[in-house]
């Protein structure tokens, strides 16, 4: 899950937003109502740096666009609307799509 609070709230509520993040959500970090920063997990961090190193050959547009890609991703997937699949169902739905 998504969080939005006020850059004042790491100095105020600095141990409620290490939770969260903790948890695996996520903390955009406003100043003044506009987005300057998101706090993140050490985990996803990690995730993240693991997912940059493997592709060095990316562009920094190809990296904006996988970005952009991933995020699009991250709201469907909060949304009521979103489809799981396991990676059986997505496997023979390829083999579908070959035949």
């Amino acid at each position: 899950m998504i969080h939005v609070r006020p850059s004042k709230e790491l100095r105020s509520n600095y141990v409620k937003i290490s939770e969260l993040v903790k948890k695996g959500d996520r903390v955009v970090i406003t100043v003044n109502g506009v987005g300057d920063g998101v706090f993140i997990g050490m985990d996803a961090f990690n995730e993240y740096e693991m997912l940059r190193a493997a592709s060095p050959t990316m562009t920094p547009e190809q990296r904006r666009e996988l970005t952009l890609d991933l995020k699009k991703a991250l709201q469907y997937s909060d949304s009521a609307d979103a489809t799981f699949y396991s990676h059986q169902e997505v496997g023979h739905m390829l083999d579908l799509q070959e035949q």
